[in-house]
């Protein structure tokens, strides 16, 4: 999904993920307008798009449910997986985090609401940008951070859970399932 993002932001454009509280998303950079940029971009991917600095042609971009449950379910972890991502899952897949893990949900019926959407949405942005982070080592790490916070304000085990809880749930464990010899 990421690369159909920056399709739609035309020649030259990129993305970088933004984890700031009040902009949890996508910082997009293009020499589109933002008029464009919104014409561009499916409502059902993204929910907002804002200028942070449109001379430059920095925008924000809110991503939905639908687009980053989309990303973590097209993702091919095996084409990106390397031994830096290997070293740092073993990591974050500790006794405490694995028996964790273990006990999130599988299935559920649709939620029509998400609990604890800010740390839900920053757990899988992180996901999602494991792909293409040119830190791994770092990153694991702040993502073991959000899990950890998350686990803790958060009863993650509880019914209903929502389609992007699961879809985070089911990516984080395609990831477990990559460390050869398991965790």
């Amino acid at each position: 999904m990421r690369s159909q993002l920056l399709a739609r932001l035309g020649p030259q454009g990129w993305l970088k993920t933004s984890y700031q509280p009040r902009r949890r998303g996508f910082l997009a950079y293009t020499s589109r307008t933002l008029e464009e940029l919104r014409y561009a971009l499916p409502r059902r991917w993204v929910r907002r798009v804002s200028a942070v600095h449109e001379p430059s042609g920095k925008y924000f971009l809110d991503p939905t449910p639908t687009l980053l449950v989309s990303s973590l379910e097209l993702d091919v972890p095996s084409l990106w997986w390397n031994l830096r991502h290997e070293s740092s899952a073993r990591e974050f897949f500790s006794a405490t985090r694995q028996e964790r893990v273990r006990r999130l949900p599988r299935t559920s019926g649709r939620a029509g609401w998400m609990r604890g959407a800010a740390l839900l949405t920053d757990f899988t942005l992180r996901l999602e940008a494991l792909a293409v982070t040119p830190q791994p080592e770092k990153h694991w790490r702040a993502l073991a951070e959000s899990f950890d916070e998350m686990w803790k304000r958060v009863r993650l085990s509880a019914e209903p859970v929502s389609p992007l809880a699961l879809a985070s749930f089911s990516y984080l464990n395609r990831l477990r399932e990559l460390i050869p010899g398991g965790v």
